[in-house]
């Protein structure tokens, strides 16, 4: 039933705000694939559409922000991480296309680390710092511990 739920989501989706039911009905598949008719056929034939219209998509946002945080653009990506890790669930699960798998989990992943904010080494080492300074002698009770 929750195939059935997921494809239903994503056939009246046009817009795919819910990537993760492209994650969720690949799950699905992944346990038996005749939870849904057509099987891993019904949502491959659709990503394969639908991932070249969202990486234009995609482009365009970023020259249109000319600025990778901005929430288009960060939807976008979001939605081509779900569904690259979807085509990485069918190659590995259903296909044993090992490179084709690789292909797509690598794809998924870039897009995924293209949302995060770089890493910012001096607010971590100033966090990790504050933290520690906390846990001065005596923070714990005398009785607290192993000793």
């Amino acid at each position: 039933e929750a195939a059935a739920d997921f494809y239903h989501v994503l056939q009246m989706d046009s817009n795919r705000l819910f990537g993760n039911v492209v994650t969720g009905l690949a799950r699905c598949l992944s346990a038996d694939e005749s939870v849904l008719d057509g099987g891993w056929h019904s949502l491959v034939k659709l990503l394969e559409a639908d991932i070249p219209r969202q990486e234009e998509s995609l482009r365009r946002a970023k020259e249109l922000t000319n600025n990778n945080a901005d929430g288009t653009a960060k939807h976008h990506a979001d939605t081509l991480k779900h569904m690259h890790h979807a085509m990485f669930q069918y190659h590995d699960t259903k296909t044993k296309n090992v490179s084709e798998a690789w292909k797509h989990l690598s794809k998924g992943n870039e897009f995924k680390m293209s949302t995060l904010a770089p890493f910012d080494e001096a607010f971590e080492i100033d966090k990790v710092s504050r933290l520690k300074s906390v846990f001065t002698e005596g923070f714990w009770p005398a009785d607290m511990g192993s000793e």
